[in-house]
């Protein structure tokens, strides 16, 4: 039997500055491509990003640290 574990992501979180810049670069019109160029996120992230930004969600610009991590 496969053991589960129930534990976080090991992957470190976007910080919120670069997420905020990834904002503002949708509220200058720009692409998930180019916002991608300008903050050196991965393409799929903002991608997410600007989907959740065309729906009216912008909650994942301000978020802060994981729980459990030193802000």
């Amino acid at each position: 039997m496969k053991e589960v574990i129930n534990e976080t992501s090991k992957r470190p979180r976007i910080p919120s500055e670069v997420r905020k810049q990834c904002l503002e670069a949708f509220m200058k019109g720009y692409g998930y491509k180019k916002a991608a160029t300008l903050t050196g996120v991965n393409q799929s992230t903002v991608r997410e990003y600007g989907r959740r930004f065309r729906s009216g969600d912008i909650s994942w610009a301000n978020r802060g640290p994981r729980r459990g991590q030193p802000k």
